[in-house]
């Protein structure tokens, strides 16, 4: 996952073989919480250990928690525009 500017990540499926399948671009009110497959058949057969012997490090992904559209709504303020004149001024009659 890649983050890009305006709440925007570039998300991409990778295969076991290591090339890209799927990838795409999404706002983060569009993600998902998410588990990579092999990480769940780990989970149900015994407790989470932190064991170094395969050599393969895990990174781990969290999430606090999500915002729902009305507290997002409430908290996120819309710019304004600010009023400029335009560059040339001959072109324009001022009132």
């Amino acid at each position: 996952m890649e983050v890009l500017p305006g709440d925007t990540y570039r998300v991409a499926e990778v295969a076991s073989d290591g090339r890209e399948v799927y990838a795409t671009t999404a706002h983060v009110t569009q993600l998902k919480s998410w588990k990579v497959a092999w990480e769940d058949d780990d989970d149900e057969r015994q407790p989470e250990t932190e064991s170094e012997d395969d050599g393969v490090q895990q990174e781990e992904i969290r999430v606090d928690r999500f915002v729902t559209e009305e507290e997002d709504r409430d908290s996120t303020v819309r710019p304004k525009r600010t009023r400029r004149l335009p560059a040339h001024l001959s072109g324009y009659q001022l009132n």
